[in-house]
């Protein structure tokens, strides 16, 4: 009984390790309109719409687990990965996120956006290719027209 409790003492006295809480910046609130534009190709109120279009769809998806990554970041962290194409400038880059995390976010914040396509996106009805190619014409000499 004296071996159990001398290793229960030693057992207390070994560090635990605890989960380190990540403080990470909004970048919105961190560059000017500027420099959102440049890194996002979107203006702050145009990022700020799109989250606020596409967040019925995902807060009730997010867990609390572990350390989760704000929903803005998830879809800043989505729209750098469209303007750079690649995953390695947007998990360094900004925000410290693992890859796999980052191809997890961006591929549920697509299924988002693309949820909300039919919102935004028109395609001319048969009516319309007529007029929407005259002004098309107007423009001027386009190349295969």
């Amino acid at each position: 009984m004296a071996n159990y409790l001398d290793r229960l003492r030693q057992l207390d006295d070994i560090p635990v390790q605890r989960n380190v809480l990540r403080e990470r910046n909004n970048p919105l609130e961190e560059y000017n309109n500027v420099d959102v534009f440049k890194r996002y190709r979107f203006e702050k109120d145009n990022v700020v719409h799109i989250f606020h279009t596409i967040k019925e769809n995902k807060y009730h998806l997010m867990e609390n687990r572990g350390l989760p990554i704000p929903p803005m970041l998830q879809l800043l962290a989505t729209l750098r990965f469209y303007v750079t194409g690649t995953l390695e400038s947007v998990q360094y880059d900004l925000y410290n996120i693992s890859q796999s995390s980052v191809s997890r976010i961006v591929s549920k914040e697509s299924g988002f956006i693309a949820a909300e396509a039919n919102n935004y996106i028109r395609f001319p009805t048969p009516n319309n290719y007529h007029r929407i190619f005259k002004n098309i014409l107007l423009l001027g000499p386009c190349l295969g027209l």
